[in-house]
């Protein structure tokens, strides 16, 4: 798990070089946590960003969470459920999620979820 944090996280600081992060987490207590420590750390390193906490992501609601032209979209608790419709953004999507799936090859998401790792 280790590793794939580590290379989720180099690959996250290589695409975010000279763009804003549009930070998306669930209103529950680990997704307002998890949105706290990514804020925070986007901060000191400098990065420009928003966050916005949602009751979750429904297919018919996700024009709400549509991120600006070169935005990158990184959700926080959730995201798991919409994978098809998320692949269809044009930018750059990190996922950190502890939500069951399968897997996931959508080629401009990045996940992070140890349910992919068995």
């Amino acid at each position: 798990m280790e590793k794939v944090i580590k290379e989720a996280a180099n690959l996250f600081l290589e695409r975010a070089k000279d763009r804003e992060i549009r930070i998306v987490s669930h209103h529950d207590t680990d997704g307002i946590t998890s949105a706290s420590i990514m804020a925070r750390t986007l901060a000191k390193l400098d990065k420009k960003f928003s966050v916005k906490i949602v009751k979750g992501l429904e297919k018919d609601s996700l024009d709400a969470i549509m991120p600006k032209k070169k935005e990158i979209l990184m959700l926080l608790d959730l995201g798991s459920s919409c994978l098809n419709e998320l692949s269809k953004f044009d930018t750059d999507i990190f996922i950190i999620d502890h939500h069951e799936i399968t897997s996931v090859h959508e080629k401009n998401i990045v996940f992070v979820n140890p349910h992919l790792l068995g």
